[in-house]
């Protein structure tokens, strides 16, 4: 008999002592430790194995239709937490620690419910970010006064009640999205990680918003006077939606970054002094091309990569070295010259094309890529 209580303490000892594998990813994916499918947490891009026997255990990671990216074996010991971290199609052990008494949660077991939560965690940091640059003051700052004015009587400011609307939406990749008002193409305006469309007669438009070539949202919203028609789609109910409301003042009456994207001034107007030239195209920024360049190499097929490479092209400009890069990730010749004529259309200096020489292997392909210059 005190040899089966001695046994049961030590069993309870180990289960409560387990080891643990927590994986982290940046883009939704199926995760499984030893053919066991994990849930994300809540608003969490990581998900844990729990209560892991000391050993060797496989780490796989697939896309939602199955396929597997990549996979790899963990060395755990009994009371161990192995951190891994899963980017660019590659898995790698980032840290080691001792384990935390905590219970698992429920796991999923349907694939697309669990890319569904790791795929809200990143809508909603999207939507965070794009909320904390509305939070912004970009007003200039100025001096105290010399004594302080009296308080103001107590009344509600009065709303704007004249000049352009504007539309902005959020939440779409500038990648794969799309948006139109009234049939005319809205542009990705870098600064505010958005599509921003200044100077929109007040009334009803027809608003059409794309998601990788698929319609999201296609319908009449009504733009008030001075006002900004803002809409974030967000991902519910197995889909995404458009979550629109209005926002003052409207952009193009405040932001001169944003106004840049706005339609030329119309020439032959005496009412206002001539408007300055249309700033010189400008490559993409750091952080967005590298986005940009993460997509790109996550993709498993070079047909998927053109495609994304092409639809970049459509709204951006590119450096050489950045359109260099990209070609990095191309695994065939062909497909590096696909990148090519999709980039070389929008590069902000062609001076530089002898550099993307060094990006290629065979010499047929050097000429290629440099007659896309003449």
């Amino acid at each position: 008999m005190r040899f089966v209580f001695t046994a049961l303490a030590l069993l309870a000892s180990t289960g409560a002592s387990a080891g643990q594998i927590k994986v982290s990813v940046s883009t939704p994916v199926v995760i499984t430790v030893d053919g066991q499918l994990l849930n994300y947490g809540a608003g969490s891009m990581s998900a844990t194995a729990y209560r892991l026997g000391g050993g060797t255990h496989e780490v796989k990671v697939a896309n939602l239709f199955g396929k597997v990216i990549t996979k790899m074996t963990v060395d755990l010991k009994p009371t161990e937490e192995v951190r891994v971290n899963y980017s660019r199609k590659t898995l790698s052990i980032v840290g080691r620690g001792e384990a935390a008494d905590a219970a698992p949660p429920v796991q999923q077991t349907d694939p697309a419910s669990v890319v569904e939560g790791a795929a809200n965690a990143a809508v909603s940091a999207m939507a965070d970010a794009v909320d904390s640059l509305d939070s912004l003051d970009l007003s200039p700052v100025s001096a105290p006064p010399a004594a302080a004015a009296p308080p103001p009587p107590t009344a509600a400011p009065a709303p704007a009640s004249s000049g352009p609307s504007s539309l902005e939406v959020s939440g779409v990749s500038a990648l794969d999205g799309a948006v139109w008002i009234d049939g005319r193409a809205v542009k990705y305006a870098n600064g505010t990680r958005a599509y921003v469309q200044p100077n929109v007669t007040p009334g009803a438009h027809i608003v059409r918003i794309e998601m990788s070539s698929r319609p999201k949202f296609d319908g009449e919203l009504e733009f008030a006077p001075g006002m900004n028609t803002r809409c974030v789609m967000v991902y519910q109910n197995m889909g995404y939606e458009a979550d629109c409301h209005q926002t003052t003042p409207a952009h193009g009456n405040v932001n001169q970054t944003i106004a840049t994207f706005g339609p030329p001034p119309k020439s032959g107007s005496t009412a206002a002094p001539a408007a300055p030239a249309r700033p010189a195209a400008v490559a993409m920024d750091a952080a967005s091309f590298e986005s940009l360049r993460s997509a790109v190499a996550n993709e498993s097929f070079s047909s998927d990569q053109i495609s994304m490479i092409q639809t970049a092209a459509s709204r951006n400009h590119f450096t050489c070295a950045q359109l260099g890069k990209l070609m990095d990730e191309g695994s065939q010749g062909s497909t590096k010259v696909a990148f090519a004529k999709a980039i070389v259309p929008n590069v902000v200096d062609p001076g530089n094309a002898h550099l993307l020489s060094a990006h290629l292997s065979f010499s047929s392909d050097k000429d290629a890529v440099q007659a896309l210059f003449k």
